[in-house]
This record gives structure tokens, C-alpha cells and sequence, in this order.
């Protein structure tokens, strides 16, 4: 059997390899939030910022930003994306009487929602809304959305996709007590949507053409 003053000389040595293993499945563990259509990307949506709408385009898709609430324009910056600029006591955040509405040019599939600023700390947890197409307000929270490092990064995931999607809006509560509830929209993942429903006249008008289509044909 080793002597203690042999296990000991290993002790260190040991103590060093439990944390290297530590420190590498942290770093394994970790998340870095990366969406398609990324709002801190300056080259494309820099310009939004003082706006009362701004268009542009990534991801194959073309967007339009509105915010609405006293005095609003967006509000840009590289690390939390979009926000609104108002009367409202947060200069740069959704919050209290705003609304940010994103606006797709055809309708998308949305896989997933990323939000900055929306933090779980302090002794609060911090809230917001959003809604799909003028549907009703889904809340969240900050403390059951996925967090990725800092900066309040969290992902809301669409384990099923959601479909047609024309508009997005969101909004917070703001102030509530000494709580403050905002954040930011730092991005989208979202796609053109496949096999989309035309509309009732547009179907009635393809139903013709088949039907004379199948005509011809048992004519021949």
C-alpha cells in the first residue's frame, strides 16, 4: 500500500485534473446564442436606431420594426439589439406602455425568439409578453427561459414551429413596485413558410382552373 507522504506528493497534481475536468465541461455546457436573424448585426439593422420604423432584410427575409408608446422610436445597439426610445423611465427597453411590432413581408414559420436584458437576479424575475399574428398575449419570465452567458440572454424555443406568422409584438410591464420588467429582442430564428394556404379567392380561382384543366383533358 502507498505511504501517505506518497499520496500526498499527488495530491496537487490531482486536485489540478479535477479542476481542468471542471473547468472543460463548463465550457462544454455553455450556450452562445446565435439566431438567424441576429438584431445586433449593425451592418443591416444599425440605422433603426431613433426610427419610427425601419425595414431590412437577412436570413432571406424581409422585416419591418415598428414601436408604438409616447414619443417612441427604436432604439439599437450591438449588444441587445432592438428596444424602444420613449418617455418611458428605461431609454432603450420594451417596457410599460410600448410595444415593439415586427412585421414579415409573406408569411414565416418562427422557430425561436431570442430576448437580451431579461434577467433572473436581484430578488426579481423579470417579465414580458409577446403575441402571434394579433392572437392572444403568451406571458414568460425570466427564471423558466433558457439563459445563455450574461447580458440576460434567453430563448424562447417553438418545439413545433409555428406557422404562417405575418406579426410579432411584445411588450412588459415596466415598473411594478421597485421591480423593474423590460428587455430587449435580440433576434429570430424564422424561415419562409412551405405550402402556404392561399386564400378563399385564390383557391376558388385555382378550383376553376383544375376543373377546366380536367375538361379538356376528358375531351381528348
Amino acid at each position: 500500500m502507498p505511504s501517505y507522504s506518497c499520496l500526498s506528493r499527488f495530491a496537487p497534481l490531482a486536485a489540478f485534473v479535477l479542476t481542468s475536468l471542471l473547468a472543460a465541461n463548463a465550457t462544454a455546457t455553455s450556450v452562445t446564442y446565435s439566431p438567424q436573424i441576429d438584431f445586433r448585426n449593425a451592418t443591416i439593422w444599425s440605422s433603426a436606431d431613433h426610427d419610427l420604423s425601419f425595414s431590412g432584410q437577412q436570413a432571406g427575409l424581409s422585416i419591418e420594426l415598428i414601436p408604438t408608446g409616447s414619443d417612441a422610436t427604436l432604439w439599437w445597439d450591438d449588444e441587445d439589439g432592438i428596444g424602444i426610445r420613449s418617455d418611458a423611465y428605461e431609454n432603450d427597453e420594451i417596457e410599460a406602455d410600448e410595444n415593439l411590432r415586427v412585421v414579415f413581408t409573406g408569411q414565416v414559420t418562427l422557430d425561436a425568439i431570442y430576448l437580451s436584458d431579461l434577467f433572473h437576479e436581484g430578488g426579481y424575475d423579470e417579465k414580458g409578453q409577446y403575441r402571434i399574428n394579433e392572437g392572444p398575449w403568451v406571458h414568460f419570465d425570466a427564471s423558466t427561459l433558457p439563459a445563455s452567458n450574461g447580458n440576460g440572454e434567453r430563448l424562447i424555443h417553438f418545439d413545433v414551429p409555428t406557422g404562417s406568422v405575418e406579426t410579432i409584438d411584445f411588450m412588459a410591464p415596466g415598473r411594478i413596485g421597485l421591480q423593474n420588467h423590460e428587455f430587449a429582442l435580440m433576434g429570430l430564428d424564422a424561415r419562409p413558410s412551405p405550402n402556404v394556404v392561399p386564400e378563399p379567392g385564390t383557391a376558388v380561382l385555382l378550383g376553376l382552373g383544375l376543373a377546366a384543366l380536367s375538361g379538356r383533358s376528358r375531351r381528348r
